[in-house]
Parts: structure tokens; sequence; C-alpha cells
């Protein structure tokens, strides 16, 4: 549980440090994409999350499911 946690820490340790040099406009934040965990298995060597991008042309969000062992 600790590594999961850790994992997703630096990933978006990752994410607010790249992007802090540059300028955040509406249109960025639109290329921005959005991690949920969604839970994780009975035996806890497993992480499902989801990553979500948002769709400007239909008003939505497009996302994809992942696991990570």
């Amino acid at each position: 549980m600790k590594k999961s946690i850790l994992t997703t820490a630096l990933l978006l340790a990752i994410n607010f440090f790249s992007m802090a040099q540059q300028v955040m406009t509406p249109e960025k934040l639109w290329e921005v994409k959005r991690m949920s965990v969604l839970g994780v298995s009975d035996d806890n060597s497993t992480i499902f999350y989801k990553l979500s991008l948002p769709n400007v042309e239909d008003n939505s969000f497009d996302s994809k499911y992942y696991k990570m062992p």
C-alpha cells in the first residue's frame, strides 16, 4: 500500500514540476489528465486507477482504466 501511495505522489510531483515552467491558461487546463484511484485488490497486490482526458468537443471525458501490480 505504501508503494502505491508513493508511486501516486511521485506521478503528481512530476506533473506539478513539469507544468510549473509554463503559464496556466484555460486551454492548458483542458490538456491536463486526471487520475483517480478506484481501489486495491483483495490481496493488496494490485491498484486500479483511471486516467481521464477532457474532450472539449463532446463536453465530456475520455477515460482509460489501468491496473498496476
